[in-house]
């Protein structure tokens, strides 16, 4: 699900544009001391309580991004983004993590950073995941489960404000304080690339739980050129998109979810005084938006069938997943079903897409419509 020559040309005349402009302080290293320690914070979608964090200590980089100040140092309690003193889980093997801290639009923020030890590509994807409402990048590390399915990637979770993201006409603190959460999320995407070597600005992807699955929505109208691909899970958009140059998306929804409305044919939920658009009416306005043509394929799994709109502007695609029963948790899939990491990621990197890990086969489609 790559870009096309064009947005990835334009995409780079940006960012060379951008930096050329802020002239960008040089970089000073000290020495890192080590990570350690785990902990994960509760959140509302089953986080287990773990062991306090021991202290983190990180090499100090500087620099101007855009507007936006940026450091990686020593996290602070008084950082915006989550409750308390910030928690970093224990990376499975082969992973290293750290936190990011940042100043954007006068307010401190974070971001969590995992990054394979060992690098075997040139060229490193990028792929920023957002949280749920109550939730915590530590949180969201586990309930996701992206580096277990990844590989060579960087994968990155910003830390919401008061544990949640302005997406629109909701939700929590980030949206009652008026907080710019486009531009918190842009200068995390510039902050990863200028410190994260050997990253690619043409290959930046971006996934949203919940809250965060909205606020996804959000930055694929707000700024379509810089991804690869946007993915929401159980979650619709809370904001009006009039206009978006086409961006491969993924709509991730389970029919048990009492928070969506699948079908037109339902009655509509209500969120923040505001009637919520169902998924059917959501898909068919992102295919408007995508210029993609009425014809689809779909593929069938035992509790999971993607439908996928293909013949679309230039980069466009539109893709369905739709989830047999569950509720408002991420979709962790089943007996010949796969999770939704695993779709997600499948669907972003054009790959096929089987049972668990590392798919081997993509099924046959069901039908051409």
């Amino acid at each position: 699900m790559g870009k096309g020559p064009h947005r990835a040309t334009s995409r780079t005349r940006r960012i060379a544009s951008t930096w050329w402009l802020a002239l960008p302080l040089a970089c000073a290293l000290l020495s890192v001391t080590g990570i350690a320690g785990f902990a994960t914070v509760a959140a509302q979608h089953g986080a287990e309580a773990a062991p306090a964090p021991t202290v983190i200590t990180h090499t100090v980089i500087t620099h101007t991004v855009a507007t936006h100040t940026v450091a990686t140092r020593q996290p602070s309690p008084a950082l915006s983004g989550g409750r308390g003193s910030i928690v970093v889980p224990s990376p499975p093997a082969g992973w290293t993590t750290r936190v990011v801290s940042m100043v954007v639009q006068g307010r401190s923020r974070y971001y969590l950073v995992a990054r394979p030890t060992t690098i075997t590509t040139p060229s490193l994807p990028v792929l920023i995941v957002l949280h749920g409402r109550n939730m915590t990048p530590a949180a969201m590390v586990k309930a996701s489960g992206f580096l277990s399915v990844v590989g060579q990637a960087v994968v990155v979770y910003p830390a919401g404000l008061g544990e949640s993201w302005n997406a629109g006409y909701c939700c929590g603190k980030a949206h009652s304080s008026g907080v710019d959460d486009v531009a918190f999320i842009d200068a995390v995407m510039r902050s990863v690339l200028a410190t994260q070597p050997g990253t690619s600005a043409n290959l930046v992807y971006l996934a949203g739980f919940s809250n965060g699955g909205r606020m996804a929505y959000r930055m694929a109208c707000a700024d379509p050129d810089a991804f690869a691909g946007v993915a929401a899970v159980e979650a619709v958009a809370v904001s009006t998109c009039t206009g978006s140059h086409p961006v491969p998306l993924v709509e991730i929804a389970s029919t048990g979810d009492p928070l969506l409305t699948l079908s037109d044919r339902q009655e509509p939920k209500m969120i923040a005084g505001h009637e919520e658009v169902t998924v059917q009416s959501l898909m068919t306005q992102w295919r408007v938006l995508e210029g993609c043509r009425t014809s689809t394929t779909a593929s069938s799994f035992p509790a999971m069938t993607i439908t996928e709109w293909t013949r679309c502007g230039p980069g466009g695609r539109v893709s369905l997943v739709e989830y047999q029963g569950g509720h408002h948790a991420w979709p962790r899939g089943g007996p010949g079903t796969p999770s939704a990491q695993t779709v997600i990621w499948g669907l972003f990197r054009d790959r096929p897409i089987g049972e668990g890990g590392v798919p081997t086969s993509r099924p046959s489609p069901l039908s051409v419509r």
